[in-house]
């Protein structure tokens, strides 16, 4: 029987226990959809049948057949779709649960998930869950839930779809509440630590919003209420324990302890109504920490997780110590014989040793980094109980490992500092130092230990400042005399004893040979291990004493600290005595002329030491004497030959004498030319140095390194000390190697201060000193650097080479009298260097000499581009162009200083100089080459054009470089960068902007008219080939066509050019609406088009002159929209130079035909902004005689702004124009606003004040600031026009008071509409106004109490008196205070200190004016009791600050 025949033959088709119900029959599904696809197919109750069976079918034995089937869930989502009738969908489901059926598809669901069954499952389950989840208990819900882990699992990222998140999202809300509201909460956590626990770990790893809340709904399963009331504790880790260890897991464990810890912390007050939470805090991060042992394959996760658990105690404050006891004297923690700690802080201790193995082992960075940080976090949890006994491992471990550490240690200097106990902590440092042991090689100890964090930088300076700071003046002494005893015992240990066994030399022989040669090696290792020691508390003890606060001390105590700062000083100058005077004795003993490197490393703590006491605020040590001066010189030479010598002692040997030196001292030439040639190897070696001295050691380039030290110390330090000292002749020598250094600056660039490759170099060394004015200052070295240049550029003072006569000789074939190319290389080397010296600093003399050398090397590097001269002479463009560049830089610096151009043969140069182009070939860095020489060549011209006003010498000169121009103009390209075509359009604009055709004679003007005819004739059929595809191409014909308008109008002429620029502007629009021109290069393209558009209206007829204004204003309409901001600004650039050049008619025209367009309303917002740009810029660049007009066109402007709501409503952008374009008009052209523009401005910002329903989604400051810009211009500067209007003043900024009012967090919808809708349309409450604005309102305040004179015409500021509004305003002052107060006390709202803070000295001006009979009055009746306290805290603060005529 057919299905259709009946509603009867399809109830039954569904309901037949076979699947089809006939075999002829299709399968039931496909009956079901036909049915139920069939309009026409009536059937009672169709859908609730249809309905009834897909859920029958999914609760029945096919159910894993179906369940993930995507034609039942389609065909159910459809059915859903288009039932209304949800009472009867009700009924079903009370039979039919729907949630197994949900538990049943997850857990079906597999990879892959086809996104049409997604997405038709969660159509039905938005529809159904609502209506059946509430007959489904929490156990159900659970399990469901559960399938929804396990699902997650299974298929894992597939489930990040947006159906797989809103079904995920349903299901776990529901679960949710559910949990909340069972009565059975222990029997769930059971279940889910049981079951899903580890599908959950895995279902939170990845970051979504459906992880979130599986995480949260988790994290009330382990932690509510009922389960912690039974300390869950231990069952949830004998689940954790046996899980697998993963990475996820152990990632995990951070959140999971910060959850348990807000969870109890919630429940504080039932579970723990005695006592804190911090016991069972620590209890579970103890458990938490035992967990990690297992996870020790996978020590970068455990790591990390170790670190957020930390974190995690710092950040939720839980961390308490053991109690502390004193008993007989003693500290003693705890009751019992046990040390009193709690199991956590047994557990965070325990953490400390395995942090410092991992900083003895570093196999990793990414662990070592994380034990770092651990003992930092442990320092900000507590110091003292945690990291102070640990302290002297720590730093021992820190000091021989290149680990980071400085915020650790700067955390430990803060509480060292805090707690006054500063010599506490140097006392830890000298003991870690004075018994530091090691078993790695010496050298490599010394270098680890110098570059480690406990030496660095950052540790080193805060240990100063908080020596500077915090140390008491009864702790000075004893940190004094610490320091003493320690570096006296170290000495008597290290070359004390030595000595003394020289004292005794036979004995010291016999125990020489009966001692084994393990023994001697034992006996160095012990030296060099006490030389470390030395040289790590000598570097304490030059950055403790010199910041010792002696100033502080009484005069006794004083004089003590000082005569122990003396000892020191007098032992560390006896050890370097003691030195020297052992290695003169073995002058003649080879290696042992240098002494051992442990002697050597004890010399350098010495010297290092002694070097830094005469910093301290007294002088603690004496002058070295000349017989140890003479032996320090002589050891430098005897170490520098030697392989292993510590280089280090050479360069504070070198330091140490130059502190000591004086002029009138025997050896100081003899310590100058030791200089000279220790740093002499710098001008020919390349070194890099990382600035650290222990690097300066006897490895490969520490000679080099050693150098670039001395070099730095020299030029940072004591130059003017090495000034005094250098005979002239040594100073000729020094700036030979400064000059060699200065070879690698090549070209005009400069680079950071890192120079190349990081560090110090010679070359940022070199830099540095040319930057430092006191280098200038010195007149010795300033003449030895004029020598040396003047003596390598003589080659150039030849009498052969004068500038006319290689001029002329360029178009020979050959010279034979031109100097080497060596020489002209040395010469660039110094022009190079040259850029860098302040011109003020170079005498008359040589700036000439400098300059015609300069003129004379730029013509021989012509020949040498050509390859004439000598053989070898030639050299490639690019050299040669990239040195040319220098030398024209240096004569544009200095042609520009002197302002004039002054030397014999300027024309021939100048013709020169346009000719660049074709004497050097194109090469990379033309760019920089092109800029010189267009600023030199518009320099000799400026000079030529001068000259031919003023005789007929100047005069051939300019006719001789218009001839050349002309044959230049005969050539002109549609495109080019070439120099001679840029300089006669430079040639152009210097006459047409600079000069008066009137005042040259016929014959010049006659030239002119014809270089003018031959550069029309050779730039029109440029213009008439241009087509829309090639437009861009021709950028230089479109340059100079405008020139050739400019031309025209400057010299008079007969013929009217033709106008192609409303052609031109009709193909460039239509390539760009065709896309077949594109790019920077169109921006380009548009400026100059416009910009023929400009000039070609100078020379139209009145009666066209209307039409072509329009056609320009149309023009920059559309080539704004095409240029972008960028382009636009060249827009205005021309727009601005032609609007000086406008009649008064034209202008008013413009003006005019803009304020149309701003009323009529066709334009688009991004139009109106555009032309209101425009109209600022005109308005800006106003021709003279145009006040009326400008006048009129501001009152215009202003009423459209104020009757058209688009100007005040509509895009950001335009709200800004318009507010920028009265700001504009206000603060620049005060005198020009009239009475009947005062009430229009009230209008427009009463409107731009006003509340608004819709607000941006960013505030825009840019409006409140351009707002309080037209309020300061009209309260500073046109005080008589808004004394009228005083009441409008003081509601506006009664409004903008009201602005500075934040919204309270956490409102309801209602209360947060009642406050936004106060708020105008630009802020944001997301994004409330800040500490700027309020800055500039509390100015504007001010500016009221400031007096200033009126701007007007017709009267000059003589005639008027200097006035402020304090008096006028003071009768509406008070409701201005009212406004704030109001917004102080507006129970939805708050205002920020900052703000607040910032807005005080504006209400104090406002309080100012306000007398106290106002104040009373306003106390009376204008405030409630919160506004009463908040004036009396404001008058406070006023009365305190206010100036009463005392003192």
């Amino acid at each position: 029987m057919n299905w259709r025949q009946s509603p009867q033959a399809f109830v039954r088709a569904l309901k037949a226990p076979n699947d089809p119900p006939h075999p002829e029959h299709p399968f039931k599904i496909e009956i079901a959809k036909s049915g139920w696809d069939d309009v026409e197919f009536a059937v009672p109750n169709k859908a609730l049948l249809v309905l009834e069976w897909i859920l029958a079918t999914f609760k029945s034995k096919l159910a894993q057949q179906v369940i993930v089937d995507v034609r039942y869930w389609s065909l159910l989502a459809d059915v859903l779709g288009q039932t209304t009738v949800k009472s009867q969908i009700t009924l079903l489901l009370n039979r039919i649960p729907f949630t197994p059926i949900v538990s049943s598809f997850l857990a079906n669901l597999h990879r892959p998930c086809d996104p049409e069954l997604l997405e038709s499952v969660r159509r039905s389950i938005s529809v159904l869950w609502p209506l059946g989840v509430h007959r489904s208990n929490a156990d159900v819900l659970g399990e469901c839930w559960g399938a929804l882990l396990a699902a997650i699992v299974r298929i894992g990222g597939a489930l990040e779809g947006d159906s797989c998140q809103r079904i995920g999202m349903i299901v776990t809300d529901s679960y949710k509440l559910a949990l909340g509201n069972s009565f059975n909460k222990k029997k769930l956590n059971q279940t889910f630590l049981s079951t899903h626990l580890h599908s959950w770990f895995q279902a939170i790893h990845t970051p979504t919003l459906l992880s979130e809340s599986i995480y949260t709904a988790g994290i009330e399963t382990l932690f509510n209420l009922d389960v912690l009331r039974s300390s869950p504790i231990d069952s949830l880790f004998q689940v954790l324990v046996a899980l697998p260890t993963e990475s996820y897991i152990v990632l995990s464990l951070p959140r999971l302890y910060a959850s348990y810890i807000h969870s109890i912390r919630r429940y504080r007050s039932t579970l723990f109504p005695s006592s804190g939470i911090e016991n069972a805090a620590m209890k579970f991060y103890s458990k938490v920490n035992k967990l990690l042992v297992r996870y020790q394959a996978r020590q970068e996760e455990v790591w990390e997780a170790r670190v957020g658990l930390v974190g995690v105690v710092e950040g939720e404050k839980v961390f308490k110590p053991g109690e502390v006891r004193v008993v007989g004297g003693k500290r003693k923690r705890g009751d019992d014989e046990d040390n009193g700690e709690t199991e956590g802080e047994g557990q965070l201790k325990e953490g400390i040793e395995l942090a410092l193995d991992v900083l003895r082992d570093q196999s990793s960075p990414k662990t070592t980094k994380a034990s770092i940080t651990y003992l930092t976090t442990l320092t900000k949890i507590d110091y003292e109980t945690l990291i102070s006994p640990s302290l002297a491992k720590i730093l021992h471990v820190l000091l021989l490992s290149s680990t980071e550490a400085s915020e650790f240690l700067g955390l430990v200097v803060e509480y060292y500092s805090r707690t006054r106990m500063v010599p506490s902590y140097i006392d830890a440092l000298v003991s870690c130092f004075s018994h530091l042991d090691f078993v790695e090689d010496s050298r490599d100890v010394y270098q680890a230990v110098h570059t480690s964090s406990v030496l660095g930088k950052a540790h080193l300076g805060a240990l100063e400042k908080a020596v500077r700071g915090f140390v008491t003046p009864g702790q000075v002494l004893g940190v004094d005399e610490g320091l003493r005893d320690v570096l006296k015992g170290m000495d008597g240990e290290g070359e004390g004893g030595e000595t003394k066994d020289e004292g005794n030399g036979k004995e010291k022989n016999k125990r020489r040979k009966s001692s084994s040669h393990s023994q001697e090696r034992q006996d160095s290792r012990t030296k060099e291990i006490r030389a470390i020691r030395l040289s790590l508390l000598s570097a304490l003890a030059r950055t403790i004493l010199p910041c010792l606060p002696l100033r502080s001390l009484p005069m006794n105590e004083r004089e003590v600290v000082v005569g122990v700062i003396e000892e020191i000083g007098a032992a560390v100058l006896g050890g370097v005595e003691t030195f020297f005077r052992v290695g003169k004795k073995h002058k003649r003993g080879g290696k042992k002329g240098v002494r051992e490197w442990d002697s050597q490393v004890h010399c350098v703590a010495f010297l290092k030491l002694w070097y830094s006491l005469p910093s301290s605020p007294v002088t603690t040590s004496s002058q070295l004497d000349d017989e140890l001066r003479e032996g320090m010189l002589s050891f430098i030479s005897r170490l520098d030959s030697d392989d292993e010598g510590l280089h280090e002692l050479s360069v504070e040997i070198f330091r140490a004498l130059l502190l000591s030196s004086s002029p009138n001292q025997t050896n100081s030439k003899a310590l100058i030319d030791a200089i000279l040639a220790y740093i002499s190897p710098l001008a020919t070696q390349p070194v890099s140095w990382s600035g650290l001295s222990c690097d300066l050691d006897a490895s490969g380039g520490g000679r080099c390194r050693a150098a670039l030290a001395v070099f730095w110390v020299v030029c940072e330090r004591f130059l003017s000390v090495f000034e005094k000292l250098a005979s002239l002749e040594q100073l000729v020598k020094f700036v030979g190697v400064l000059m060699g250094v200065g070879r690698s600056v090549g070209g005009v660039e400069e680079e950071g201060e890192e120079g190349r490759g990081g560090g110090v170099n010679p070359r940022l060394v070199f830099l540095r000193a040319l930057r430092s004015a006191e280098f200038w200052e010195m007149g010795n070295l300033r003449i030895a650097l004029m020598s040396h240049i003047s003596t390598t550029l003589a080659p150039l003072t030849s009498p052969s080479l004068s500038l006319l006569s290689l001029l002329s000789s360029l178009s020979k074939p050959r010279l034979k009298d031109v100097p080497d190319g060596s020489i002209l290389d040395r010469a660039y080397a110094m022009y190079a260097f040259l850029l860098y010296v302040p011109i003020e600093y170079i005498t008359k003399s040589s700036r000439t000499e400098f300059v015609r050398c300069a003129l004379v090397l730029d013509v021989l590097s012509a020949l040498r581009s050509k390859g004439k001269g000598k053989e070898g002479f030639g050299r490639g463009g690019q050299g040669v162009k990239r040195e040319v560049t220098v030398s024209r830089v240096f004569l544009g610096r200095v042609f520009g200083w002197l302002g004039v151009v002054d030397y014999p043969a300027v024309g021939q140069m100048t013709e020169y100089l346009v000719d660049s182009s074709s004497t050097f070939r194109p090469c990379e860095g033309d760019e920089e080459f092109r800029s010189a020489t267009l600023d030199l060549v518009d320099m000799h011209f400026l000079s030529l054009i001068r000259s031919a006003e003023k005789g007929p010498e100047g005069e051939n000169s300019l006719s001789s470089l218009i001839q050349v121009l002309q044959r230049v103009a005969e050539r002109i390209p549609t495109t080019s960068n070439d120099v001679s075509h840029l300089a006669l359009l430079h040639l152009i604009d210097t006459l047409t902007t600079s000069f008066n055709a009137d005042k040259f004679t016929p014959g010049v003007r006659d030239a002119l008219s014809a270089l003018l005819n031959v550069l029309s004739s050779s730039v029109r059929p440029k213009i008439l080939s241009m087509t829309m595809s090639n437009i861009t191409d021709h950028q230089f014909a479109l340059d100079a066509w405008c020139r050739v308008l400019a031309f025209g109008i400057w010299l008079p002429s007969v013929n009217v050019p033709p106008q192609y620029g409303p052609s031109i502007v009709r193909k460039i629009l239509s390539a760009v609406k065709n896309a077949e021109i594109e790019g920077e290069h169109v921006k380009d393209v548009c400026a100059s088009s416009l910009a023929i558009l400009l000039q070609e209206i100078r020379y139209a007829h009145q009666v066209d002159r209307e039409k072509n204004l329009g056609t320009i204003v149309a023009t920059y309409l559309a080539f704004s929209r095409i240029s972008g901001s960028q382009g636009t600004a060249k827009l205005d650039s021309y727009i601005a130079k032609a609007s000086r050049l406008l009649s008064v008619a034209d202008f008013a025209y413009m003006l005019d035909l803009i304020a149309e367009s701003l009323s009529t309303g066709v334009h688009s917002e991004d139009d109106l902004t555009v032309l209101i740009h425009l109209s600022s810029t005109l308005l800006r660049e106003a021709p003279e005689g145009t006040l009326k007009v400008t006048q009129n066109h501001f009152s215009q402007t202003l009423s459209v702004f104020v009757n058209y709501p688009v100007f005040y409503g509509g895009p950001a952008s335009l709200r800004v124009a318009a507010l920028g374009f009265v700001a504009q008009q206000c603060s620049d052209r005060p005198a020009a606003i009239r009475s009947q523009d005062v009430g229009s401005v009230w209008s427009l910002l009463a409107r731009f004040l006003a509340g608004s329903k819709k607000h941006d989604e960013e505030s825009n400051p840019a409006i409140f600031h351009h707002i309080v810009s037209i309020l300061s211009a009209l309260v500073r500067l046109r005080r008589d026009l808004i004394l009228s209007t005083l009441p409008h003043l003081g509601t506006t900024l009664s409004h903008m008071l009201m602005l500075t009012r934040n919204l309270r967090p956490q409102l309801g919808a209602k209360q947060s509409k009642q406050v936004t809708d106060t708020l105008p349309l630009w802020i944001n409450v997301s994004r409330p106004l800040g500490g700027d604005e309020s800055k500039a309102l509390a100015r504007l305040l001010e500016s009221l109490t400031t007096k200033s004179v009126v701007r007007t015409h017709g009267s000059g500021p003589d005639t008027q008196k200097a006035e402020s509004l304090s008096r006028p305003f003071s009768k509406h002052a008070a409701y201005v205070l009212k406004a704030y107060i109001d917004a102080m006390n507006d129970p939805l709202c708050f205002m920020p200190s900052e703000i607040r803070k910032d807005l005080q000295p504006g209400l104090f001006s406002l309080c100012e004016m306000m007398s106290e009979h106002n104040r009373d009055a306003m106390m009376v009746s204008a405030f409630d009791a919160g506004g009463k306290t908040t004036m009396k805290t404001l008058w406070k603060e006023y009365e305190k600050q206010r100036y009463v005529g005392k003192g």
